[in-house]
């Protein structure tokens, strides 16, 4: 990996098009149902991880994740904003992924793929 990005102000997340708000803008229904949809197609193995994340859930704490400051607005938003993933080659996009809910993660073999890498 030759770079990756981040940004304070989640600036960087809103020039790429990142969804925030746990993927409001596309629907309560999608930001609601589409987390459960692929924890269901994942059968068992989804349902088990599901469980062990609800159990760590508890370890996390988002206060000063962007801000430093304790009970920072900054930080609610920052905890409720989607990433996704995107794939350059000689600057040019060949893979773009936007997290559409939370559980919507990047499908990394087809990332891969996408720069000639074999899996």
């Amino acid at each position: 990996m030759s770079a990756v990005y981040c940004s304070s102000d989640l600036g960087a997340y809103k020039a790429l098009g990142f969804y925030d708000n746990f993927g409001a803008a596309l629907g309560a229904r999608n930001a609601g149902l589409l987390p459960l949809q692929k924890i269901a197609d994942r059968g068992q193995e989804g349902l088990k991880e599901m469980s062990k994340s609800v159990q760590n859930i508890r370890k996390i704490n988002p206060v000063g994740l962007v801000s430093g400051k304790a009970f920072a607005i900054e930080d609610a938003k920052a905890a409720t904003q989607l990433g996704g993933a995107l794939a350059l080659d000689g600057g040019k996009v060949v893979f773009a992924h936007r997290d559409k809910a939370v559980a919507d993660h990047v499908d990394l073999e087809r990332a891969l793929q996408s720069l000639g890498v074999s899996v």
